[in-house]
């Protein structure tokens, strides 16, 4: 694999050499923010009544073994 063989994600149509520092730095918050925002979700997926949970197709179990993910996985 070549330096111009890596894609990063949005930044797919530069040769990953050209890729500059403040990408990089772009890049991260951008995904540290994803992951906070799936830990929250998550958490409030959780804290849901019962009934809003069933409005939505799942049980208290799918529930929490969604929270129980890691925050980087989908």
């Amino acid at each position: 694999m070549t330096t111009t063989d890596i894609c990063f994600d949005d930044l797919c149509h530069r040769p990953a050499a050209r890729v500059s520092f403040l990408d990089r730095v772009i890049r991260a918050h951008n995904r540290l923010n994803e992951w906070h925002e799936r830990t929250v979700e998550r958490r409030e997926l959780l804290e849901m009544p019962e009934h809003l949970l069933k409005d939505i197709g799942i049980n208290r179990l799918d529930a929490y073994r969604e929270y129980r993910k890691p925050f980087w996985r989908k």
